[in-house]
């Protein structure tokens, strides 16, 4: 429910149930449950206990309503990415409050943009998209991995990303992933950054 709050704080300037009452970090968790108890009343979305949290989950009723065309997610079979989940939101969060003029394209989008292109789908936590048409693509890396994971990340950028891809990562790991990007040929379109300390769990 934390990131729900985090997503009311960063959307609603006003609460949406009540356009009068303007919306604060102390009001940020009563409201966001106040929203997930009315979704969950209009059968859009169900709370599902996870890794010690709430999870709000779309339910199909609620994907359809958005006119999302996704499978429902199970979070007991994702429970081991979940953290990796909470981070990319509050990632997401912040480079929208940083570059409000970006637009935000997730993983998904992403993957539904290059299906049936004939090119290998990048994989990416999400992108960000600038009204003069620029691009970014970006990876939250909590744990450095091995070389070859590297290799194929650095061949398959995504050509909308005009500006290649910015990995953001622990503060302790940016000399190692530097130097893994590095040495597979990624040049300076991969450039890497600290998680920024609001990021971090």
């Amino acid at each position: 429910m934390a990131v729900v709050a985090e997503l009311v704080l960063a959307r609603c300037r006003v609460s949406p149930l009540d356009r009068r009452q303007p919306v604060s970090p102390a009001s940020a968790p009563r409201l966001a449950s106040r929203m997930a108890e009315r979704l969950g009343e209009l059968g859009y979305a169900d709370r599902r206990p996870a890794v010690g949290r709430w999870w709000l989950v779309p339910t199909r009723t609620g994907l359809r309503a958005a006119g999302l065309d996704y499978r429902v997610w199970d979070v007991a079979a994702h429970e081991w990415s979940l953290n990796h989940v909470i981070l990319c939101a509050r990632l997401r969060l912040h480079l929208e409050r940083t570059y409000p003029d970006a637009w935000w394209e997730s993983d998904r989008a992403i993957r539904a943009r290059r299906h049936g292109s004939g090119a290998r789908v990048r994989l990416a936590d999400g992108g960000l998209e600038w009204p003069d048409g620029t691009a970014v693509g970006v990876e939250l890396e909590r744990y450095v991995k091995k070389p070859a994971r590297y290799q194929g990340a650095v061949l398959d950028v995504d050509p909308a990303w005009t500006q290649g891809c910015w990995w953001f990562t622990p503060a302790e790991q940016v000399p190692l992933l530097t130097a893994r990007l590095r040495d597979a040929g990624g040049g300076d379109r991969h450039q890497v950054y600290p998680l920024p300390p609001e990021v971090a769990l």
